[in-house]
């Protein structure tokens, strides 16, 4: 992945220099099983270096999950902001939305190697 293809996917980075994201992506290649992670290969190796970003403040864009997540039927509403705290203190991936979408393709592809 160049970061070309970086800004494509998430063009919220843009403003991000190529020579940062290059690294990101460098660094992140070596945690990735190629044949693996197949046609996921970009989704997933960006969405792991844009979680990265945010939690390191590269970005202004901010990609951070609520704390919360509410639920309305009719006249009945469950906000269950405990156990959102509860799973962002557990994983670190949950802390962004990026990272949440890297762990979802995780499960696609099975977790044979997890980057943690």
């Amino acid at each position: 992945m160049t970061p070309i293809e970086f800004k494509a996917l998430f063009p919220e980075f843009s403003t991000v220099t190529d020579t940062v994201l290059q690294a990101q992506l460098d660094m992140a290649l070596p945690s990735f099983n190629l044949s693996r992670w197949g046609d996921y290969l970009n989704e997933g190796m960006g969405s792991y270096v844009a979680h990265s970003l945010v939690l390191k403040g590269i970005t202004s864009t901010s990609g951070l999950s609520t704390d919360f997540n509410m639920k309305k039927v009719g006249d009945v509403q469950v906000q269950s902001s405990d156990l959102m705290l509860q799973k962002k203190a557990e994983n670190p991936f949950m802390r962004t939305l990026y990272g949440q979408r890297y762990l979802y393709l995780v499960k696609i592809i099975g977790s044979g190697h997890l980057i943690a």
